[in-house]
């Protein structure tokens, strides 16, 4: 019982694998069948004039479409245009189309299944289509036709150079008046451009330039015009047309890409341009903001008004810098690497070239925060005093009294010492201490009286402070005293010692002493 239940089951699965394979044979069958019915296109002249759907005796249906291509090529070559040439024939059961008895196509019994025509109706149908696209074909390759596109050709070429020869006579034409309206326009302005008493350039600057942009238009359009007159001849030859395709295509590629990048790039233009105008009128409001604190308008506790310019250019700074960093990534080209490469090879440039213009930058504000001086007050730095005409955060500038500008970098200026004259001279006066040397055999009280009535005949010297003298130094054979006479102005300290001087030299030889003095140092009076 067992054993046929088996034999029942084998039987059906073999049932199930032959109902399988014939649906499957049936489908590959009609995938053939369809493949077969599409055909394969025969091509004349890069157009499709009919189909085959089989191969011809022991051909191949590719190798059929391949011979019956090379067959026109050749008809091509030869140029014979004779429509009566090409004809149907009949030869037993073999129905064929030929042209000057070449067999071109040979109509087989696949051809009659698959179209369900007869091979005579058939063979008119692609005599026609080879009718209608050969003919035509072979009479614009013959010599007669030839010379008459030649001819045409010729003309095209010819009223294309005349008419460019007489564009640009015309253009050349404008350009000597263009010239001209120039050269008057320039002759308005003798001296230049000048907005609001700023003399922006010169004459010859316009001039220059006018006519420098007057060269370039005229270049530009004449290349323009030169261009499209190449464009057109190498156009109308048949043979160079692929060229004239390719000159035409390098033009408009690049002001297509130019101008698709364009619009592609306006978003981010137009938030380039709203991050610079909020960033232009915040660092307008600071300027006001900032220009009012060093008037004193506007006060703050422990902040003075000489921080004031320093601490705007530290945040306008500040602000140019975030606003670089937030707009970077919206630059053109940003994420390239080349623009990335020009960017770190810059960095690296500023980080080994600016080492000493940030110690200058951070020295500059460390002065400005130490209040160490101002503007207008007498400083000597190192060896150099005057008055202090600009701090800036890279340098001060110092006035001699020669009238010489010398400039000092802040990193200097914080490495030494650091001495202002005018801070407290004006409530405190400033100190003339001038030392003279005498010997032992003149009265101490002498000298001090002669030295004092010399100080008051000084007519800078401060009346309301009196001068006093000083005992210093007992050296071998001399005594070392110390006059101290205070002004109030240190710019009028050269003039005062020179005056003193002479005084003390006047005073001295009047009573018959001699003396060695000069000035020691200057320093502030204290109460």
């Amino acid at each position: 019982m067992n054993t046929i239940v088996k034999d029942r089951v084998k039987s059906k699965y073999f049932l199930s694998l032959i109902l399988f394979l014939i649906c499957f044979s049936f489908l590959f069958a009609e995938t053939s069948k369809e493949q077969v019915e599409e055909g394969y296109p025969v091509f004349l002249n890069q157009k499709e004039i009919f189909r085959l759907y089989s191969g011809y005796q022991h051909i191949s249906l590719i190798e059929r479409v391949k011979i019956i291509e090379s067959r026109f090529e050749a008809i091509k070559t030869n140029r014979k245009s004779n429509p009566d040439s090409l004809l149907i024939q009949n030869v037993g059961k073999d129905v064929f189309i030929s042209y000057y008895g070449t067999p071109l196509v040979y109509i087989t019994d696949d051809d009659v299944q698959v179209l369900k025509k007869d091979k005579m109706a058939i063979a008119e149908d692609i005599h026609d289509s080879i009718k209608k696209e050969l003919m035509p074909l072979l009479s614009s390759l013959s010599l007669k036709n030839q010379i008459i596109s030649a001819t045409i050709i010729i003309l095209l070429i010819a009223l294309i150079v005349i008419a460019t020869y007489y564009i640009l006579r015309f253009i050349n034409k404008i350009w000597h008046k263009t010239e001209f309206f120039v050269k008057r326009l320039t002759d308005k302005l003798p001296n230049g451009i000048h907005i609001r008493g700023v003399n922006l350039t010169s004459y010859t600057q316009v001039k220059n330039s006018l006519m420098f942009l007057v060269k370039l238009a005229k270049f530009l359009v004449y290349l323009f015009i030169l261009y499209n007159a190449v464009y057109l001849i190498l156009y109308v030859i048949p043979a160079t047309q692929d060229i004239a395709r390719q000159l035409q295509h390098y033009l408009t590629r690049p002001i297509i890409n130019i101008s698709r990048a364009f619009f592609d790039y306006l978003p981010n233009i137009f938030f380039i341009v709203v991050v610079l105008f909020i960033a232009k009128y915040v660092i307008k409001f600071l300027k006001y903001f900032f220009d009012e604190l060093r008037k004193g308008t506007i006060k703050f506790k422990n902040f003075y008004p000489e921080w004031a310019d320093s601490t705007f250019q530290i945040a306008k700074f500040l602000i140019y810098f975030f606003v670089i960093v937030i707009i970077f990534p919206y630059l053109p080209g940003s994420e390239s690497p080349a623009f990335k490469g020009v960017s770190i090879f810059v960095g690296v440039l500023f980080s080994l070239g600016s080492s000493s213009a940030i110690a200058n930058i951070v020295a500059g504000i460390i002065l400005t925060y130490m209040r160490a001086f101002k503007i207008g007050d007498f400083v000597r730095i190192g060896n150099t005093q005057g008055e202090l005409i600009e701090s800036s955060l890279l340098v001060v500038k110092i006035k001699t009294f020669q009238n010489i500008e010398v400039t000092i970098p802040n990193s200097i200026v914080l490495g030494g010492q650091i001495f202002d004259l005018s801070r407290h001279s004006h409530e405190n006066g400033l100190v003339l201490q001038l030392k003279v040397e005498l010997g032992f055999d003149v009265p101490w009280t002498k000298v001090h009286e002669l030295l004092i009535i010399a100080a008051k005949k000084t007519s800078d010297v401060l009346k309301d402070r009196e001068p006093f003298v000083l005992q210093t130094a007992l050296n071998e054979s001399v005594v070392e005293y110390e006059l101290n006479a205070a002004i109030n102005d240190p710019f009028k300290m050269r003039r005062a010692s020179s005056e003193l001087y002479g005084n003390i030299v006047e005073i001295f030889n009047e009573n018959n002493i001699d003396l060695i003095c000069h000035i020691h140092n200057v320093v502030d009076l204290q109460k």
